[in-house]
C-alpha cells in the first residue's frame, strides 16, 4: 500500500551564517572530537531541511554506510519477520534460546535502514550477549503513518510465530525507532497477544508536536533542531492529529507494559519530552530506569568510532537487563557516575 504526498511548504535556501541559523556552543562535558562531530553533524543536518529530499538523504547514507567495517564477531544475514523485511545480527557464542533483541531504527521515520545501523545493533547485540534482528519498515512520506507501525507489529507478531518465546524478548528503538517501539507496544496490548520481556529505549522521539523546552535551551548542543523535527514530523504525519498516541506516546496510556529502560543525551533538544514520558511511565506503573548522559547529543550511541560513552552506554544497557531478576519492588533510587545521571523508579 502506497500514498501520495505533497510535500511542505517549499524551504528557500538562505545563506550559511552558523550563529543565526545553526547556534553552536561547546558543551563543557565535551572533548574534541565530541565537539568535531556534533559541529560536523549540525551542518549536516541543515543540508537536509534546506537542499535535499529524504530520497536523496537515504541513498547518501545508504552509500556512506558500506564504508564501515563489520563489527568483529558478529555475523549478519537477511530475512522477512511477519512479511517484514528483516536483518538478523548474532554474536559469537550466544545460546540460541537465549534473548532476542528485536531493533527498530531510527531515521526521523523518512531515513535510515538495518544496514545503515548495522554497526549501532551489531555493537548492542554483542554487548548484551544476544541475537538482534533489525526491522525494515516502510519509509515516510511514500508510507506516512501509521504504515510504519503496522509493519513493526508485524515483525513482532513474526518473531512469535517463529518459536520465540515472549519472555525471551527484548523490544527497542533509537529515536523515531523507540516512538515505533512504543506504538507497536499499545497494538499489542490492545489485540491481546504477549509482551516482549523488556523495553529499551535509546533517546526516543515521543512527542511529535516537538513542544519540549530543550528543542530551544539544548539546540546549541544538538544536530537535531526544531526545523529538522517538524520537516520529519511533517513527512511522516501528513495531517494526522500528532497528539494520536499512537503518533505521540508522550500521550499514550501506558499501564501494563514491560519494565523499561530509557537513554538520553544531557545536551539533546529530546530530553524534555524523553523525561516527560519517564514520568508518566512511572505514574501508570511501569517500571522504569531513565539515563541521561551528561552533555551527548540526539542518540549518541550511532557514534561509537568518535565519542567513548556510546560504547559505555551499550554496556549500562547489559548491566540493566542484567539486572532485571533482581529488581528492587518500591521506592526510589538516584544515582549518578561521572558522565551519567540515573533514575530508577518503581511502581
Amino acid at each position: 500500500m502506497t500514498s501520495s504526498f505533497s510535500p511542505p511548504k517549499e524551504r528557500v535556501p538562505q545563506p550559511h551564517t552558523n550563529k543565526a541559523r545553526d547556534p553552536f556552543e561547546r558543551h563543557p562535558a565535551w572533548g574534541v572530537r565530541t565537539t568535531a562531530l556534533v559541529r560536523t553533524l549540525k551542518r549536516a543536518a541543515r543540508s537536509v531541511t534546506d537542499h535535499r529530499s529524504p530520497i536523496q538523504t537515504r541513498l547518501a547514507l545508504e552509500n556512506l554506510s558500506r564504508l564501515a567495517p563489520p563489527v568483529w564477531g558478529v555475523s549478519q544475514r537477511t530475512g522477512s519477520l511477519g512479511g517484514v523485511p528483516a536483518r538478523w545480527f548474532t554474536p559469537r557464542g550466544v545460546h540460541a534460546e537465549g534473548p532476542v533483541l528485536m531493533h527498530i531504527h531510527g531515521g526521523g521515520f523518512s531515513l535510515c535502514s538495518s544496514h545503515v545501523h548495522a554497526t549501532f545493533i551489531s555493537e548492542l547485540a554483542r554487548a548484551i550477549g544476544a541475537r538482534a534482528v533489525g526491522i525494515d519498515y516502510r519509509l515516510a512520506p511514500e508510507h506516512p503513518f501509521p504504515l510504519p507501525i503496522e509493519d513493526c507489529y508485524s515483525a513482532y507478531l513474526g518473531l512469535l510465530d517463529s518459536g520465540v518465546d515472549p519472555s525471551r524478548i527484548i523490544l527497542s528503538g533509537d529515536s523515531a525507532g523507540g516512538n515505533l517501539a512504543l506504538a507497536t507496544l499499545q497494538r499489542v496490548r490492545a489485540a491481546g497477544q504477549p509482551m516482549p520481556r523488556l523495553v529499551v529505549l535509546l533517546s526516543p522521539w515521543v512527542d511529535l508536536e516537538c513542544r519540549g523546552d530543550s528543542v530551544h535551551f539544548n539546540d546549541p548542543y544538538d544536530y537535531l533542531s526544531q526545523d529538522l523535527l517538524e520537516l520529519f514530523a511533517a513527512y511522516y504525519l501528513q495531517g494526522a492529529d500528532p497528539r494520536d498516541p499512537q503518533a505521540s506516546p508522550v500521550h499514550a496510556d501506558l499501564s501494563g507494559f514491560p519494565p523499561m529502560l530509557i537513554q538520553a543525551g544531557g545536551g539533546e533538544t529530546l530530553l524534555s519530552e524523553i523525561r516527560t514520558l519517564a514520568r508518566r511511565a512511572e505514574r501508570h506503573g511501569v517500571r522504569v530506569t531513565l539515563q541521561e548522559w551528561e552533555g551527548m547529543c540526539h542518540a549518541f550511541h550511532g557514534f561509537s568510532m568518535f565519542i567513548p560513552e556510546a560504547e559505555r552506554a551499550f554496556h549500562e544497557v547489559a548491566s540493566w537487563i542484567g539486572a532485571q531478576q533482581s529488581w528492587p519492588r518500591t521506592g526510589i533510587l538516584q544515582r549518578s557516575v561521572p558522565g551519567l545521571h540515573r533514575l530508577l523508579a518503581t511502581a
